[in-house]
């Protein structure tokens, strides 16, 4: 009796690709599990779709209904205009993946085996008496197994039913199932859902300005007055001075002009005492200045010790240029004593 053929609620569905490179393909779901994409292992194969994964969906039959399901991490799926990630299909909905549309429609019904190996073995036959009577071996008068004589019910003591097919426990794990489905359905729509307010508000948002930024990390009130009486007094055309001096500060910085720069920053100071950005910068043009000029004093005294007076004569002469010829530097006289002795050097050579 159980492996007679029985009339499931799943009904044949087709798709037919109606737009894309595989454009008038028609395929029909007749598995439970059907996968699509550009690779050879793929059920139904759409290698002319570039825009297509490897493995991109699955259709498969839950029991219930016909489900597609994203197997792609980069490329999406759309049903009915809209993105999801495990949705029911019916008939008539359109599933896009990549440039292919395709559309699900349905056939007719079809009797579905309950038991896969019984619907492959074939129906014995009964041989019927005329057979029976012609046939040399002895038929056997009922194929059917005899049922079990029934227990005598003790006194008092209610007989149990006869055992059969758990109907109830398979009617209660199949409305669990369809719950689960359906809360995950309603988590999936929630969450596109307030995604898709989130994009709304973000739209709505505008750029700020970096007075604004700066204005937004200052916290006390105290500061808070001192950007804006720093932002009032942009305006003022001292505070634009101000502001073309710390540039040629900073160029003069990248171009290796320290004393330059330092006079730029200096500026800055006395217009503005309290800029953070030249007092640094001050300091770190005095330390290269510093730096480089003892680098030239150290230059020209190796060429000097190596008799090498024409090396030794430019290493100087930077050094005096450095400080602009300035006799009221404190290496002044120093830098210009050994400037005149590899001078003298060089012309008593030749």
């Amino acid at each position: 009796m159980s492996s007679a053929p029985a009339l499931k609620s799943r009904l044949p569905y087709r798709l037919k690709i109606i737009s894309g490179p595989h454009q008038n393909e028609v395929h029909t779901l007749d598995k439970d599990v059907i996968k699509l994409g550009r690779g050879d292992d793929n059920t139904i194969q759409l290698p002319r779709d570039g825009r297509i994964s490897r493995h991109h969906v699955e259709i498969y039959w839950n029991g219930f209904e016909y489900r597609v399901k994203n197997l792609s991490q980069k490329n999406f799926v759309m049903v009915n205009e809209k993105v999801v990630q495990d949705e029911v299909l019916k008939p008539g909905s359109k599933v896009q993946l990549g440039e292919t549309l395709i559309e699900i429609f349905e056939d007719g019904p079809i009797l579905v085996p309950q038991n896969k190996t019984s619907a492959l073995q074939p129906t014995p036959k009964v041989p019927t008496k005329a057979a029976a009577s012609n046939s040399p071996l002895r038929a056997v008068p009922n194929a059917m197994p005899t049922p079990r004589p029934a227990s005598r019910a003790k006194p008092g003591v209610k007989p149990r039913p006869a055992r059969g097919p758990n109907l109830k426990y398979k009617q209660s794990g199949s409305n669990s199932r369809l719950r689960f489905y359906l809360i995950v359905g309603v988590v999936i729509g929630l969450v596109l859902w307030l995604g898709s307010q989130g994009k709304k508000k973000s739209e709505k948002l505008t750029f700020r300005s970096s007075q604004q930024i700066e204005y937004d990390r200052l916290q006390t009130e105290a500061n808070k007055e001192k950007l804006e009486e720093r932002i009032n007094a942009q305006n003022n055309p001292l505070m634009r001075q101000v502001q073309e001096n710390l540039v040629k500060g900073f160029r003069d910085y990248q171009q290796g002009n320290y004393m330059r720069a330092k006079e730029n920053f200096a500026s800055v100071l006395v217009k503005d005492p309290d800029n953070e950005l030249a007092k640094r910068y001050y300091n770190l043009s005095s330390i290269k200045f510093d730096e480089l000029l003892q680098f030239y004093i150290l230059q020209g005294l190796r060429y000097r010790e190596k008799k090498n007076y024409r090396l030794c004569r430019s290493s100087f002469r930077d050094a005096l240029v450095m400080i602009q010829n300035n006799k009221r530097h404190p290496k002044y006289n120093e830098i210009k004593d050994y400037f005149d002795e590899c001078n003298l050097a060089i012309e008593g050579r030749f």
